[in-house]
């Protein structure tokens, strides 16, 4: 039985519809005398007789599971009794098990459920593991379940029995719940994943010498605990892990009268090297060409007695009884007393020292593929003392010496004699940038301990799609109601002449002189003919007429939205910048110099004219962002935005004017959550009333003596910002087909004045709520159903009889076995989250 990913086709729903038929027992055709007596002392025992079947009885129906629907309801799914119900498989009958790609945890434990008749608890919080389960050849109910228990430890999970019931936990809980415990005095240990809980008593070492190997070769959710009053070690594992800790106490609990454990870890040497060297050397002594007592992680040399008792060589020097090397922490371990272990030190201080290499042997280079190679020399430069160097431009970095002692100072300025003392020689770090490659210069020991920091530093870092929106709704209403009259005429004649008028005028508005473009809404009014003179008189470049009434009633209405979406796609912790608007030339300074023309010098009239400077200013809408995105799929994100726009063309004859909104700040979001960053609301009303003293205020006729202007301005500014997180490449391909929607939808607006919604599109297949459930299910449903119509029509015309039927239990020729379905599905009718194959069941015909 293996454990992989594997495409699910209809076919394999077919062979696991075969696979679930159980035949009839074989006593059905009666049962004989040693039957009978068993059921006798059934009965004395109290226990249940199973009942007798007659031949050609057929076979009783299994009794569908709680929860499950009879064949009478329109509502019962093909497979699901048989999922649910407990099939009781013989012990030696094997089946075809292959369950969905991606199976969830709940249909896994249903599946075993059903094949071994066990109760499970499953947790809430362990809904969302997955897991593949392909058995290419048949397998027992046995077998089957020491696969359920594999799988779960590849989830990280185990089961701890309650009771009647086995509980689905988290690994690391097995520790303190109640799983099997075996003690000291009993045999045999499970060879199953399963967590238990094994008792060895310690006979010739010390438990706590002992404890320190076997911790680092426990698994990552196992514990070993070690009981000094009674030299016993208490070991919680999986049953496999707890097997292979043993046969190491095996070999390590030896007999030796003044031995102990010793662990040493070699710097520069490799551990298998030096091991075959210490096995010639003490091989040499004893006269022997091989010592077997010497093992390594994993392998159990061949015991003795006489090896054992053997603790030294023919010359009478000392060595070790057992010598364990593991690759994995490049440790030696030796079972030797005091005596022997001082004379191998001696010996791996020789061995155990740096390889003299030339330095072309020392010069590693490693490809870059996801981070920048300066920035990543930089960090090494840090963690080992030294300086980031660049690559081909001559400039090296700082060495840090780690044995010796000495200290470097890194470009900060700090000591780096706590990081050298990491590394066994020389470290250089250089960064070549044409190739984003780092060039290092170390020892391999040194270059392995890099490349490991490294690899954990070049990850691909996920891109974030930030999508922005600027709402601004800006509305103006202008109210104008009023009267204008005058009249007047010239008094006197020759040099005593004088013009007598009188009547009401207004600010930017009056009959005496008429502007054109302020007769618009309602404008009634009369004039007189012109008095001659009058311009003259009043200092004027035209006449006024003898008189004039002027009526204006004007409303003016000005609506602006304003809909600005820039956009912006980033990588993690890196800032991004868009800015898109005009440069706008202001008016500056007068500033004088500049003579006159030439023709006004040789008339004497040379003069300083005065010149004005010119400024540019970009008005622009600026969007500066940097997100921050974690585990959690939420985003940080620390942001600046600037909308600037031009308010007035000409602002009191100075030159255009501007409005700048700005806001800065950081906010925390999900993925695809739109959140508002800031906002303005703004109500302004102004009413500015010209009128005549004390006539202006008498009500109604003061209309007449009074000019009124109300102005009434609203504003509203909204900003809001919906992060996007990128995982594949699928995601961008979303992105630039729904550019290109709107893009289209934007065409369409402009032709036919439609607003456009502001509302950000949702991928709901990244999202984990109540509706992204929804949208997972229906689209499960669907997918599913149609693989069972499939199912179907491949195996509506199938005739034959079982795969592994016995020999007896063929059908006769006149009833054909047919692998039929219950009923016809339509699409949506099957229970989401369940395996086709499980929904699956085949008829056993009657005998």
């Amino acid at each position: 039985m293996t454990i992989r990913f594997a495409k699910h086709t209809a076919a394999a729903t077919a062979v696991l519809a075969l696979a679930l038929w159980i035949p009839v027992d074989a006593d059905a055709q009666g049962k004989t005398p040693r039957q009978r007596e068993l059921d006798a002392a059934r009965r004395r025992r109290g226990r249940t007789v199973p009942a007798r079947k007659r031949p050609g009885m057929p076979p009783t129906p299994a009794t569908p599971a709680a929860g499950a629907k009879t064949n009478g309801d329109k509502k019962t799914l093909p497979g699901e009794a048989a999922f649910n119900e407990c099939l009781r498989i013989p012990a030696r009958r094997r089946i075809k098990v292959t369950l969905k790609p991606e199976s969830s945890l709940k249909d896994l434990v249903g599946w075993i459920s059903s094949m071994t008749c066990k109760k499970f608890i499953i947790g809430s919080n362990l809904h969302t593991q997955k897991v593949t389960l392909v058995s290419p050849t048949a397998v027992t109910a046995g077998e089957a379940y020491r696969a359920f228990l594999s799988a779960l430890d590849v989830m990280g999970l185990t089961v701890v029995p309650t009771g009647r019931f086995l509980k689905v936990v988290q690994g690391n809980w097995a520790i303190q719940s109640s799983i099997p415990t075996i003690g000291p005095n009993r045999r045999g240990t499970p060879g199953t994943d399963q967590a238990i809980t094994r008792m060895v008593r310690i006979q010739h070492v010390d438990v706590n010498q002992l404890l320190l190997v076997l911790n680092k070769m426990k698994s990552r959710s196992g514990d070993v605990t070690a009981y000094k009053p009674t030299n016993m070690l208490i070991i919680t594992d999986n049953g496999n892990n707890v097997r292979r800790l043993l046969r190491i106490i095996r070999e390590l609990d030896v007999p030796v009268t003044g031995e102990k454990i010793w662990v040493v870890r070699l710097r520069h040497a490799d551990v298998e090297e030096v091991k075959k060297i210490l096995d010639q050397i003490f091989a040499q002594q004893r006269g022997q060409t091989k010592i077997p007592r010497v093992v390594t992680r994993g392998r159990t040399a061949r015991r003795g007695a006489a090896a054992r008792r053997e603790k030294v060589a023919d010359d009478g020097v000392p060595s070790a009884s057992k010598i364990i090397a593991d690759p994995s922490i490049n440790s030696l371990i030796f079972v030797a007393s005091a005596s022997a272990f001082a004379r191998i030190m001696s010996l791996l201080k020789k061995l155990d020292v740096e390889s003299s290499g030339s330095v072309s042997q020392r010069i590693h280079v490693y490809y870059l593929a996801n981070g920048d190679a300066e920035e990543m020399a930089s960090t090494l430069a840090s963690l080992t003392g030294g300086a980031a160097g660049r690559g081909r431009r001559g400039r090296t970095t700082r060495t840090t010496r780690g044995r010796r002692g000495r200290t470097t100072r890194n470009t900060r300025g700090r000591t780096g004699g706590t990081s050298a003392s990491l590394f066994e020689g020389d470290v250089k770090v250089s960064a070549d940038k044409a190739t984003n490659a780092l060039v290092i210069i170390a020892s391999t020991r040194d270059y392995i301990n890099l490349r490991a920091v490294i690899r954990k530093l070049d990850i691909p870092r996920r891109q974030v799609f930030v999508e922005a929106s600027i709402l601004e709704i800006t509305l103006n209403k202008e109210r104008r109601l009023g009267f204008a009259y005058h009249g007047g005429g010239i008094a006197g004649s020759g040099d005593s002449q004088a013009i007598i008028f009188g009547g009401v005028q207004h600010s930017g508005w009056g009959s005496l002189v008429v502007d054109p473009l302020s007769l618009m809404g309602l404008a009634v009014g009369a004039r007189g003919s012109l008095i001659d003179g009058s311009a003259e008189l009043l200092g004027l470049q035209a006449d006024i007429p003898g008189f004039g009434v002027m009526f204006q009633a004007l409303q003016t209405n000005s609506n602006v939205n304003v809909l600005s979406s820039p956009h912006i796609l980033t990588t993690d912790n890196e800032q991004a910048e868009i800015t898109v608007g005009q440069n706008i030339p202001f008016q500056g300074a007068f500033v004088g110099g500049g003579v006159a023309s030439a023709a006004a010098g040789q008339a004497g009239l040379a003069g300083i004219l005065p010149t004005v400077s010119v400024q540019r200013q970009d008005v622009a809408l600026k969007l500066k962002i940097t997100p921050h995105v974690n585990d959690s799929n939420m985003v940080r994100l620390e942001l600046e935005q600037e909308v600037s726009d031009i308010v007035s063309a000409n602002f009191n004859n100075l030159g255009p004017a501007t409005s700048k909104r700005t806001a800065k700040t950081t906010v925390v979001v999900r993925d695809q959550q739109t959140v508002v960053i800031g906002g303005l609301i703004s109500d302004r009303a102004q009413e500015s009333v010209s009128k005549v003293p004390l006539l202006g205020d008498i009500p109604i006729l003061g209309y007449l003596f009074k000019h009124t202007t109300v102005t009434k301005q609203k504003t509203n500014l909204l900003i809001v910002l919906t992060p996007y997180i990128i995982r594949d490449q699928a995601d961008l391909r979303r992105i630039f087909q729904k550019k290109l929607r709107e893009r289209r939808d934007f065409i369409e607006r402009y032709t036919s004045f439609k607003q456009r919604d502001p509302g950000a599109e949702i991928d709901y297949r990244h999202k984990r709520g109540l509706l992204g459930e929804i949208f997972r299910v229906s689209t499960q449903v669907e997918a599913e159903a149609l693989l069972l119509l499939k199912a179907k029509q491949s195996t509506n015309d199938a005739v034959g009889a079982p795969v592994d039927m016995p020999k007896g239990m063929a059908p006769k020729p006149t009833t054909p076995r047919v692998i039929q379905l219950n009923r016809a599905v339509t699409p949506g009718a099957v229970t989401p989250g369940r395996s086709t194959t499980d929904q699956v069941r085949t008829r056993r015909p009657p005998r």
